[in-house]
């Protein structure tokens, strides 16, 4: 079953074009730069183009959380913000995003 999933895997990666086809993966940036004083994903993104020679859409930081009292404050934010959202009159999980209902209306 493996062996059959990973060449499935395998062929449809060679077949189709997706997301993971355009990504670069940056590793090793200084840990000074990554404090929030920095516009990182902008300094990122020009110097990839710059690099590349190719137009960059966005960049999106994956940011380590390795100080376990660092992970327990940031999650701890996320929850009050979702509890914060929740609580706000006429929020739900659709309204906040725009979603377009069955009947047309976005939402």
């Amino acid at each position: 079953y493996a062996v059959s999933s990973r060449r499935l895997y395998r062929h449809m990666d060679e077949a189709f074009v997706t997301m993971a086809d355009f990504v670069a993966s940056v590793v090793g940036i200084p840990a000074d730069m990554c404090n929030g004083s920095e516009r990182i994903e902008e300094l990122l993104q020009k110097a990839v183009g710059d690099a590349s020679g190719e137009r960059v859409v966005g960049v999106s930081c994956l940011w380590g959380l390795s100080d376990h009292h660092v992970e327990r404050w940031v999650m701890r934010a996320l929850d009050r913000e979702a509890d914060a959202l929740e609580q706000r009159e006429g929020a739900d999980a659709c309204g906040d995003f725009g979603v377009e209902q069955r009947d047309g209306r976005v939402r």
